[in-house]
């Protein structure tokens, strides 16, 4: 019998590297140095991006955090894996995720998470080993359980490992030795924290900020950034020293981002679909660095993370995965991408969705209905290369673009 499970173990060992998945909630892309940030926020994931893939130009599929992760995990837009915070809804059954698909690969599957909007309950746990959901302390914590159980159980196993924090995600509360690296000069009336409660003063309009306060709070929000670069770098270290970093593949990436006054409100996320809010770093180092400080520039979403590694894997993809496999693109192989990334976000009385090329941003708002019962739309068209900041909205003198 022993014999027998011995064998069966190394027949069934998957042909794959080790892969691991980093999402950082809430992590603008263009709050990292390697996508130009001019303060030094991260310099260990700066020196891990020269070994890397970047991709410039990589569009979430939400605003919030269970939606774009959902489409993380299943390669569909929001609408189609239906999972949504405010209707408690879990990603549809008709799908399987990534946990379910390496599971089946024989693949160990492990995750170390912040909980709450990337609970079991919504399902992001199919398919995992451990799925652990605690309070998120911080990125150092989620890296300390990562390293354990690698230290415990690596030996002759071959892994999956999702790692989220939620540590730069508001309230901004890093701490002092993080916020005093950046060396800050504020003289204004704001000290300590960033809280929820002051974020929602400022939103309300019961507390004006002027754009000293503004530096501030940008300020908490990188020196969190700062916090979790430490760990990953710990992270990063602790994998050489294993002798695993080498030969696996490692996925850093956000859920959206954070605003901070680009469209009229500081510290939140969710309820529009302006860049602010979708452009993520998206970075993969590959085994033994191939294709390492490769750049590109083309449009890419989040939902083609699960083709690209069932590729690498030499999975069959299935027929309903809507994102586009990222190696021909990467290894030059074709320039083939899709035209088009679309984002979504859904509430109670209206629904949000854009559709853009690398030119054109379409964004279209709909309202249940009017007074009298009928459905309204309203459509916003940008120019994404003349007006990156979507101030002006070109659809009335482009009707073309917009059909």
């Amino acid at each position: 019998l022993n014999i027998g499970l011995y064998v069966d173990q190394r027949l069934n060992i998957p042909q794959g590297p080790n892969i691991i998945l980093i999402s950082i909630d809430t992590l603008r892309a263009d709050h990292l140095g390697c996508y130009g940030y001019s303060k030094n926020t991260t310099s260990n994931i700066d020196t891990f991006s020269k070994e890397s893939v970047l991709f410039k130009n990589c569009i979430a599929q939400a605003p919030n955090t269970t939606s774009s992760h959902a489409s993380l995990f299943t390669s569909l837009i929001p609408s189609h894996h239906q999972a949504a915070k405010n209707a408690q809804a879990m990603i549809t059954h008709n799908a399987v995720t990534i946990g379910e698909i390496l599971k089946n690969y024989n693949y160990h599957t492990i995750s170390y998470n912040g909980g709450g909007q990337v609970a079991a309950n919504f399902g992001f746990d199919r398919g995992f080993d451990i799925y652990n959901s605690e309070e998120d302390k911080g990125f150092d914590n989620i890296v300390h359980h990562a390293k354990k159980w690698i230290q415990n159980n690596h030996q002759g196993k071959k892994f999956f490992m999702f790692l989220h924090t939620y540590e730069t995600h508001h309230p901004y509360t890093p701490k002092k030795e993080f916020f005093d690296m950046l060396e800050s000069n504020y003289r204004g009336t704001f000290s300590g924290d960033i809280t929820i409660k002051l974020l929602e003063e400022i939103k309300n309009g019961k507390k004006s900020i002027d754009e000293n306060d503004l530096r501030y709070i940008v300020d908490k929000y990188d020196a969190e950034i700062l916090s979790m670069d430490k760990a990953f770098g710990a992270f990063i270290t602790f994998l050489k020293k294993a002798g695993l970093y080498d030969s696996a593949m490692i996925i850093f990436t956000s859920d959206h981002g954070e605003e901070f006054n680009e469209h009229g409100k500081v510290g939140w996320h969710a309820h529009t679909l302006y860049d602010e809010l979708l452009k993520v770093p998206l970075l993969i180092k590959f085994p033994n660095a191939q294709y390492a400080a490769a750049t590109i520039d083309s449009q890419v979403q989040s939902i083609d993370l699960l083709p690209t590694i069932v590729d690498i894997l030499q999975i069959e993809p299935f027929d309903y995965f809507e994102g586009i496999n990222l190696m021909p693109l990467i290894d030059h192989r074709n320039t083939d991408k899709a035209k088009y990334a679309v984002s979504q976000k859904e509430d109670r009385d209206y629904a949000l969705v854009s559709i853009r090329t690398q030119k054109w941003k379409l964004q279209i708002e709909h309202k249940y209905d009017d007074i009298a019962g009928n459905p309204v739309y309203y459509k916003m068209l940008f120019d994404l290369e003349n007006d990156p900041g979507e101030i002006t909205d070109f659809s009335r003198e482009n009707d073309e673009v917009v059909d």
